[in-house]
């Protein structure tokens, strides 16, 4: 029996995550790296390193508590060195509503540990979004929240913005690396959660929904 072929790699600009618990950073790496690389930091001092590199980032996840140092001054960093960029503060004491405050203040989505599927789903569309630098914000906004409500996968939301761009199916599979077997069971399984039958309707979905917040 032939082998299966090895996937590809995740293309695109790399996702970061400052976590100094390697099973947890692992574990949120897991579902970015369906769609983009992820690399891990496991103190403060090399994320602080990763931020000040030349690299681009998709999005990055930080932790509030790095043995004595904060989270929130990395998140602080991010936002000087890579201001456009969406970012993830997480924290495991539930109670804090300061630290969470801040990071609002930041711009930065905040969750409590464990963090779940659907926080992880959310800053991977987040990021995905950012990075095609959209010109219409109101299509980002839409397929943001559009995605959140779906709980579309990190792929769903990367075929969709591809959509978007009336990319042709054969360049949708070009761009993204995939075989043609995997891209169907991926726009079946989006086109399920928006309720429509094709990926030319999911794409009609969001810039028809886009230019009804445009009139408000």
């Amino acid at each position: 029996m032939p082998s299966l072929p090895t996937p590809a790699p995740p293309r695109g600009s790399p996702f970061l995550v400052v976590e100094d618990d390697q099973n947890l950073a692992r574990a949120v790496c897991r579902p970015i790296e369906r769609v983009r690389p992820c690399v891990i930091a496991l103190d403060y001092a090399e994320g602080e390193r990763r931020l000040r590199s030349d690299v681009t980032w998709c999005a990055m996840i930080f932790d509030v508590k790095l043995g004595s140092f904060s989270g929130l001054d990395l998140l602080a960093l991010a936002r000087t060195l890579h201001p456009n960029v969406p970012t993830l503060l997480m924290s495991g004491y539930h109670d804090n509503v300061e630290v969470m405050n801040r990071a609002y203040a930041m711009g930065s989505a905040f969750v409590n540990k464990p963090i779940g599927m659907a926080e992880i789903r959310r800053i991977v569309a987040e990021g995905l979004i950012a990075e095609a630098k959209l010109d219409d914000e109101h299509v980002g906004r839409t397929l943001l929240r559009i995605a959140t409500s779906a709980n579309l996968t990190g792929a769903e939301v990367e075929i969709l913005l591809l959509a978007l761009e009336h990319e042709s199916v054969e360049g949708i599979i070009r761009r993204r690396g995939v075989t043609l077997n995997t891209h169907k069971h991926q726009v079946r399984s989006l086109a399920e959660k928006l309720g429509v039958s094709r990926l030319s309707e999911a794409a009609r979905l969001v810039f028809t929904e886009a230019n009804g917040e445009r009139r408000r």
